[in-house]
This record gives C-alpha cells, structure tokens and sequence, in this order.
C-alpha cells in the first residue's frame, strides 16, 4: 500500500466533514420554510394578505352573519363559489394588466375546458364539483408562497412552475415542460423575475408573435394568452415597447 492509497479513506473524511459544515453554514439564520397546510388559520390568511392585493378587503367576498343575502352560502361568501364573484369586481378589461374580461376567458382553453384543473401536489388538487374552469385553479384570493415568499398576482404558484405544473403533456396535451427543459430552450427555469415590470403582462406590449408564444424569458405569470384567445381585442402597439422582447 503506499503513502496516497493510506491517506486517501482520511482525505475523504474530511471532504465529507467540510461539505456538512459548509451546508450548515449556508442554511445557518435562515428560518424553515414550511409548506402550508389547509384550510389555514385566519392568522395565516392575514399574514398572506397584508400589503397584498386584497388587503382589508374581505367585505368584498365575504358576509359576517349572512344577514344581507338572500341565501346562505359556504364560506359566508357574497355569491355564488364560481368565477362570477371575482367578475362581480373584475369588470374593467385589461385594468389588471392580462385579464381582458368575461368574455374573452370564457372562449379562451382555460375558460372553456372541462378539464381544466389544478391538478396539485401544492396546493393540493381542486376536486370539488364545478372546479374545471375556475379562476382558483391559478389564483387564491388570499394570496399564496412559496420559499422565496409571497408569490405576486395572488397567483398558486410562481412564474413558469404556474404553467408547467399542468403544461407536462399529462395534465394538458401541450408538453410545454420536456420543451422548456431542452438544451437550447429559453432559459425560463434557470431566472427569475426578467419580465416583471409595469408594463410587461399587458398584451399590447408584446409584438404579435410573442402574444401567442407560451413562455417568456423567466416566464411573466400570466401572458395574454393565458386569459384570452383575440389578440385584435388588444390595443394597438404604439411607440417603442419599453424594455424590448
């Protein structure tokens, strides 16, 4: 045996000892993030809505006695447990930035498939009945995170994990994942955050070809497409788009 083979099970041992403290160095003061489980406590809903888009504002959804409505319905909503309650707000197309209105999500794949369904593990799968088709499938009103924190739009899941986790060729016909996981795909799954700016869900700021595509670079949550199926609906481009495509 020589001196390197001797050496070498101790060397091993200690590359193993400096990986364990260096992970633990990484992870040191950072707190666990914890998946949520539902349903969640009211401090939890709190905690996800401040500062968020429907902060202080559960009047909006919600009844406290039921009093005021002509039926009882679950979750002391206002209306009905369908997209019509977030429309009974939601009426100004395009005022959000990528929702264009009733109308045109209806005629749109995930407006008008029956099996347009969040299929889960997180949050955990939509089952009840009349679930195909709901706004809930992408969004919660109370907002939602993950382990980079509050994910924006009141959106599930964040940016292209949103699209994918349906988009697998399994769930949805359209393989969307196996393609944005080529060698010489757009690199979507590797950012974060690119396509984020004031303007940049709006459907006029993409040019035709990118309206229709599926993915931006680090993809924008909600594309035009996702809602809408008529671009000519949209504004007309005009001037420069700000930031370019």
């Amino acid at each position: 045996m020589t001196a390197y083979e001797d050496r070498a099970p101790a060397a091993r041992v200690w590359a193993f000892a400096a990986l364990a403290v260096a992970l633990v160095l990484l992870t040191a003061g950072k707190p666990a993030w914890k998946r949520v489980t539902l349903p969640r406590t009211s401090g939890q809903i709190a905690q996800r809505m401040a500062n968020g888009l429907h902060d202080e504002d559960c009047a909006s959804c919600h009844t406290l006695h039921a009093g005021d409505e002509a039926l009882a319905r679950e979750h002391a909503l206002t209306g009905p447990n369908d997209n019509t309650l977030c429309d009974g707000c939601h009426t100004t197309p395009w005022a959000g930035g990528s929702y264009g209105g009733t109308q045109l999500y209806d005629g749109s794949s995930h407006g008008s498939s029956p099996t347009m369904l969040w299929p889960g593990p997180y949050p955990p799968a939509r089952t009840e009945t009349g679930a195909a088709r709901k706004c809930l499938n992408c969004h919660d009103p109370h907002g939602w995170e993950d382990k980079n924190g509050k994910i924006p739009f009141l959106a599930i899941a964040r940016e292209e994990a949103l699209c994918l986790t349906c988009h697998d060729g399994a769930h949805a016909r359209s393989d969307i994942r196996t393609d944005v996981g080529k060698p010489f795909a757009h690199p979507s799954a590797t950012t974060r955050g690119r396509h984020s700016g004031p303007g940049e869900a709006a459907p006029w700021f993409w040019p035709a070809s990118a309206a229709y595509g599926f993915l931006s670079a680090s993809a924008v949550v909600v594309l035009p497409v996702v809602h809408s199926f008529d671009q000519s609906a949209s504004p007309p481009v005009t001037g420069t788009v700000p930031g370019g495509v």
